[in-house]
């Protein structure tokens, strides 16, 4: 029982190994984020610090409390074929964080990510009343595009998942791991390089959040599923004569 059992672990050890997601880049609890790849991108009238054992969370807070021109980004750069390659395997943006603001649906906390194509795909949260909310901007004006409220969510981190599915070149939006917004198109650009950015974006409304996870993964690539191996008539016969054998011995 106790080598079945392992057989059983090694198994689905593997089989989740194949089939995970690879990171590109990923900040993760308390630590700064610029000892994780990402740089300082934008800082004016903000400022961020670790917080621990927040609701069981550690995480790095951003606070943006200016309504004029306060932003605190944090970005990665990717690379063209980075992009290309992401594209074509399908990719996922994702933030573990709680909204501090209440009664803000226009703040500037975001996630973004410009692909190779000039497209942006674009997260942003706020609040409904004492509810978090997210939004995926789709323009042309700047709060423009469908919402999702978490309903007795708040003073809570939630997770927000942007998964970008090749085969319908459009993503969908999970929260909590269940689907809040399907087939968002992202925002066509001109002229941008690949580049991933979150934090309080430059923007009218605050920006205080604290982030316990920001990542950005590719999707394994497919493997095709193995041809069913059928034994040899020789090998079939030899199964089952130890088949009959060992019930032979245990029965009779």
């Amino acid at each position: 029982m106790k080598s079945l059992k392992f057989f059983i672990f090694l198994y689905c050890f593997i089989f989740f190994s194949i089939h995970a997601d690879t990171v590109v880049v990923q900040h993760n609890g308390a630590n700064n984020p610029a000892t994780e790849g990402w740089y300082l991108r934008l800082e004016r009238w903000s400022s961020a610090s670790p917080i621990y054992n927040d609701q069981g969370y550690n995480a790095w807070r951003i606070y943006d409390e200016s309504t004029s021109s306060g932003t605190h980004q944090y970005a990665y750069d990717i690379s063209s074929a980075l992009a290309v390659e992401s594209a074509q395997l399908g990719w996922t943006m994702s933030m573990r964080i709680k909204v501090m603001s209440l009664n803000a649906p226009n703040d500037s906390i975001y996630m973004a990510y410009i692909d190779h194509n000039s497209r942006l795909w674009h997260m942003r949260f706020g609040s409904s009343g004492s509810n978090p909310m997210a939004q995926l901007y789709t323009g042309p004006g700047l709060y423009d595009g469908p919402g999702y409220v978490v309903q007795g969510g708040q003073n809570q981190y939630h997770l927000y998942e942007l998964k970008y599915d090749p085969d319908k070149n459009a993503a969908d939006l999970y929260v909590n791991g269940l689907l809040a917004i399907s087939n968002y198109n992202g925002v066509n650009m001109v002229g941008m390089q690949p580049l991933l950015s979150w934090g309080a974006n430059h923007e009218s409304g605050t920006g205080s959040a604290s982030y316990n996870l920001v990542s950005f993964s590719q999707h394994p690539e497919e493997t095709p599923e193995p041809e069913p191996q059928v034994p040899e008539p020789g090998v079939l016969i030899y199964m089952l004569i130890a088949c009959i054998f060992s019930l032979y011995r245990k029965y009779c």
